[in-house]
Formats: structure tokens, sequence, C-alpha cells
């Protein structure tokens, strides 16, 4: 009978194939999860935080102050605006029955501009949602009311009541100004550009009438003198717009579609997994984007500064680009910097207005002594119409003049020293986009 010390011992165990797999397997599981799961830790950002802390109300800020006398204007409808836009750009003739019917309900206008300009304190609020954003930031109110602001300036304008047209000019000067000096978003930035180009386009209004005295002209110059306080208000417009991705990737992710229904993160959320990676990515190219900003550069290349390292889709990067750990994370990131790329350079424009509202003033100071002739170089306007000639905020050399076309230009967002191009259509003083920006003397006659 059999024992145990009879009984063969069992064979040694050796890997299979099939066994080899399954461990080999697991482990890069694991190692998959492990990549997946890791976040970076979350570094310091306190420089990029709002700067603003105060708390303001409608009897110290001018802003919310006129955000609650005219959000209760009635709204201009889209067929009176752009009627009264034709109106003031000479497509149609001037509407007297148009214009007193816009003024029903805005008889106190000009009273609360004046007493929102006189307030200490002008701050947007900060918006955190893109709910907010819509709400907020577009400021239909604001524009709209603005709008007719210079279209009541045009009228009296019509009325030969030059010096009335002139304080309401400065008034919506001052307005763009403190828009801008005073933005808590990059929209509100926008906002505040787009009142100043209103303003310097109703100067140019006014001026077209050339019935305008050297004290009314010398008081319209005053106002494009002092550059306007852009790159510190755009450096704190983009500090709120950095703490609109914080909140956003701090929420429960069942919340952002919500609030962000129609922001770009929407789109990535899904696969959104490292929300500390991401928010370094984001300060760090913030930090990059903010160097030199609004500052004059030679070379296009120097205007962008240091170039932060490029994810190629190409050649052996495609292996590293799409089996990046927080691929969605950083396109985000690399999505809002495509649209700053272009906008850095586009608002630089901020500066271009006023400075190239010198030089218009300046030749129409030098025509009503030349017999309405123009000069051939705007160096014959220096010393006595202006103290130098303004520079180009693109690369910081002087400011060009074209005779031929009568148009003051720069070189643009392109860094090229292109004369501007007006489309025969557009009945505007300035030249759209920034690629060739300019502005010019006349408008071309309008269409029959």
């Amino acid at each position: 009978m059999p024992t145990d010390r009879n009984v063969p011992a069992p064979p040694p165990q050796h890997w299979s194939v099939k066994k080899l797999t399954l461990w080999l397997a697991g482990m890069l599981l694991i190692f998959i999860v492990a990549i997946l799961a890791y976040d970076d830790k979350l570094e310091p950002y306190e420089d990029l935080m709002p700067r603003r802390t105060s708390v303001p109300d409608s009897t110290t800020n001018g802003y919310l102050f006129l955000r609650e006398r005219w959000g209760k204007f009635p709204e201009i409808s889209m067929d009176e605006r752009t009627k009264a836009k034709k109106m003031q750009a000479g497509l149609i003739a001037w509407d007297e029955s148009l214009f007193e019917k816009l003024k029903i309900g805005r008889e106190t206008l000009r009273a609360d501009l004046s007493a929102a300009l006189a307030m200490p304190e002008w701050l947007t609020p900060p918006t955190h949602t893109s709910a907010q954003i819509t709400a907020e930031n577009l400021r239909v109110w604001l524009i709209q009311t603005a709008d007719f602001v210079g279209l009541e300036a045009y009228a009296a304008a019509q009325q030969a009541a030059f010096q009335n047209a002139c304080v309401i000019l400065a008034d919506l000067h001052k307005l763009s100004a403190r828009q801008v000096a005073g933005s808590s978003s990059l929209m509100d930035f926008m906002i505040g550009r787009s009142l100043q180009q209103s303003a310097a386009s109703l100067c140019c209004d006014l001026l077209s009438f050339g019935k305008l005295d050297g004290i009314q002209v010398q008081s319209m110059s005053a106002l494009w003198n002092a550059e306007p306080v852009a790159g510190p208000a755009l450096e704190e417009a983009m500090r709120g717009e950095t703490a609109v991705l914080r909140t956003y990737l701090s929420m429960p992710r069942s919340e952002r579609y919500t609030a962000f229904s129609d922001g770009e993160g929407a789109k990535l959320d899904f696969f959104l997994l490292k929300t500390n990676q991401t928010q370094n990515r984001y300060h760090r190219r913030m930090r990059e984007w903010l160097k030199g900003l609004l500052q004059p550069a030679s070379t296009l290349e120097d205007a962008k500064g240091v170039k932060f390292p490029a994810r190629s889709k190409d050649g052996i990067n495609k292996i590293s680009y799409y089996f990046n750990s927080n691929f969605s994370g950083d396109e985000l990131v690399e999505s809002v910097f495509d649209g700053l790329d272009y906008l850095k350079h586009s608002m630089t424009g901020v500066f271009f207005t006023p400075r190239a509202m010198q030089v218009r003033l300046a030749l129409y100071r030098w025509q009503a002594a030349h017999s309405g002739e123009l000069p051939r170089t705007l160096e014959m306007l220096v010393p006595e119409y202006l103290e130098s000639i303004p520079s180009d905020p693109w690369n910081g050399k002087p400011l060009m003049w074209d005779l031929a076309s009568e148009s003051i230009y720069a070189v643009g967002s392109d860094w090229k020293p292109k004369v501007p191009f007006f489309s025969p259509a557009q009945r505007a003083w300035f030249a759209e986009g920034y690629e060739r920006p300019g502005l010019r003397l006349h408008l071309a006659a309008p269409p029959p």
C-alpha cells in the first residue's frame, strides 16, 4: 500500500504564456490607472488673482449707477438702430421724427451720464459663469445707449450747435476711457474699446461739417492727448478671465454643463481628469501671455515673446500627443490661447485710435491754414501742429501717412506697412480689421 513517502513530488510550476500575458495585462492596467489617476500638485497662482478687492455699489461706482439707470431705458429695435446708424453715416437723409421718437424714455440720459462720470469709482463686476458672461458682459444697455449719445451729438451738429456737440463728445470719450480702465473681464475691455471707437468716429463726423472754430478743435485735441490706461486694465481683465476657468474646474462635473453650456470646456469635460495639471498649464501660459502686454516690438516674432512649448501632431510626436493622459485639459488651454494670441495684437488698436486722432486733428488745423491743402509728409506738421509724430503702437516707429488715399495708418497686427484698405461699401472712418489699421480723412460719396 503506497504511503505519502512513496507519492511522487509534483512537477515544478512554470509560467505559461497565458499566465504571463494575464500578469503583464494586469500590471499594464494598474500602470494606466495610476497615470490617469495621478494629478499634479496645484502650483501657487496668487499673482494671477484679481487685485481689485473693493465692493462697489451704485452710490460710488459710476458703472453700477449707469447700469441701474440706463438698464431701464426702452430698447431700440434693430431696424431703428440700423436706420439711425445710416443717418449718422450719411447714407440716408436726416430724419428728425425718428430722432425725437428715440428720445422718448431717455430724458435723463445726459444727467445720468454726468452723474456717473463724477463718481470716484468705475469697476465692472467680475463674472464667474457663462450665464453671467452672457447677461452682464454683452452690456446691450451700455452699447445701445452710448450709440444714442453719439446720435444726440450729431443732431446738435445738424442744428449748428457745435459747442453742445463737443460737450457730448467729451462725455462719450470719458465714458470709453473709464470703461477701459475699469474692466474686470476681457469682454468689458472690448466694450470699452468699442466705445472709444464710437467716440473717435463721432469726432470725425463733427470735423466733416468743417465749421468748428479753433477753440472747439483745441478742446477735441485735448481729449486724445492722454494715453488710455489700457495695459494695467487688460492685465486685470485677464486675471478675471483666469478666475472664470478656475471656477469651471472647481465645480462638480454634473454642474459644469449647465453653468458653461456654451463654453469650450463643456465639449472636453468628459475626458477632463486632471484639474490641477490643467490649471498649472493655464497659469503658466497666462504668465507668458502677459509679458510685454500691449508693448511695441520691432518684429512680429519679438511681439510674440517667449513661445510656450507647443505639442506637435507630426511624426514621432503623434504618439505622445494622442496618448497624453491630460489630452483634453491641454486642448482646453490651447484653444483659449489660440484666441488670445490674436486678441493680444488686435487690442493694440486701443492706442492706435487716439494717436491717429491726434494726427487727424493736426491735419484739420493744417488744412484750415493752407486753403484746404494737405501736407506731403507728417513731418511738416511738426512742431506747429504736433510736438512729434505719434508712434505706431505695434512697432514703435512713427505713424505713416498716405497722401493718395488721404489716410493715417500703422503696420498692424501682421507688422507689414501696407496702406489700409477701405471697402467701397463701408461708410466708416476706420479701416476694418487690424492687419491694415487706418483712419481716412474723407468718406467716399454715398451710393445713390
